[in-house]
């Protein structure tokens, strides 16, 4: 009757000047809802500059939980932001929101790993008080255009112009 959609990865190679953003979810600290720290948490990763959303694994009864998870997007350059939120799985309830957190990718722009904790905001409407953090890792490596243009630059010594020997009429030296 009705066919499935295939879900197909994106070849990054399909993109013109494109890359791969690795993001990877390392763990979570001092997580809570309402004062309690049985939680299973997950998170939920998606970005302003394609339609990709991942999804890690839900961790059982953890305030404190740990995924190593990582994930690949793919993009043109590392501009726009990736939004990540952490959210409580409730097998009778809707999954209530831990906290989100926003990052800028501008400052991938150099090659190097960015590896750090993040503060855990709520939504404007949701209580405030401590939320949590969440440690990620991202990596955005230059790629290997930028790289071989870089390199060449760099390793391509300057040649003095020599002034030409002249012939003589019949094209001796």
């Amino acid at each position: 009757m009705f066919k499935k959609k295939k879900k197909t990865k994106q070849d990054p190679g399909t993109i013109a000047g494109g890359g791969v953003l690795t993001v990877t979810v390392m763990s979570a600290r001092n997580l809570s809802l309402d004062g309690s720290t049985d939680l299973n948490p997950y998170c939920v990763l998606t970005c302003s500059f394609n339609k990709q959303r991942f999804k890690s694994k839900m961790q059982k009864k953890s305030a404190n939980p740990s995924w190593n998870e990582s994930f690949l997007f793919y993009v043109s350059a590392p501009q726009g932001d990736l939004y990540v939120k952490v959210y409580d799985k409730d097998r009778w309830k809707a999954d209530a929101p831990l906290g989100e957190v926003t990052i800028g990718l501008k400052r991938l722009e150099d090659g190097q790993a960015w590896e750090d904790w993040f503060d855990l905001e709520l939504a404007k409407k949701k209580k405030s008080g401590e939320k949590g953090q969440l440690k990620l890792k991202l990596h955005y490596p230059m790629p290997e255009k930028d790289k071989d243009l870089k390199s060449s630059q760099a390793e391509t010594p300057t040649k003095k112009a020599e002034p030409e020997k002249k012939k003589n009429n019949n094209g001796r030296l």
